[in-house]
């Protein structure tokens, strides 16, 4: 199994809208935000947070060109779901698992997120992590 390397204080962490689209769900989402730079670390706001496209964040090609260059950017040291939704699936087929083992990641999401983990794990053998969605972190 690969392990992703362990966050410190000033390390990236990318917010990322794999399924749904945020809105009305900004607030939360900030929120949430606002907790993770709290904590000390760098926030990379991604396009995706800005994207409609029907009940998604984007079409499925852009927001998996936009999680493989998360994948591939040196500078990100972890991905964080901003929500769940029901559109996470569409990605799967269209992430390449090679360079995702070879660029090992923090991937952290939940609820619909579950499949993306799931796939990454099942694909890449890479350690994902089951927990809270940004929009979540402050109701827990």
């Amino acid at each position: 199994m690969i392990k992703p390397m362990a966050l410190n204080k000033n390390d990236i962490v990318a917010i990322f809208a794999p399924s749904r689209y945020i809105g009305g769900f900004e607030k939360g989402i900030e929120d949430g935000i606002d907790l993770i730079g709290g904590a000390g670390f760098r926030i990379r706001r991604t396009k995706s947070l800005s994207w409609h496209y029907g009940e998604a964040a984007g079409r499925a090609e852009d927001r998996a060109e936009e999680l493989m260059s998360l994948i591939k950017d040196p500078e990100v040291k972890a991905i964080w779901s901003a929500m769940g939704g029901d559109a996470c699936n569409q990605l799967l087929p269209l992430l390449d698992y090679k360079e995702i083992a070879s660029n090992p990641k923090i991937i952290i999401g939940f609820s619909d997120i579950t499949t993306l983990l799931l796939s990454i794990y099942h694909k890449s053998n890479l350690m994902t992590f089951h927990g809270p969605n940004v929009k979540d972190l402050t109701s827990i």
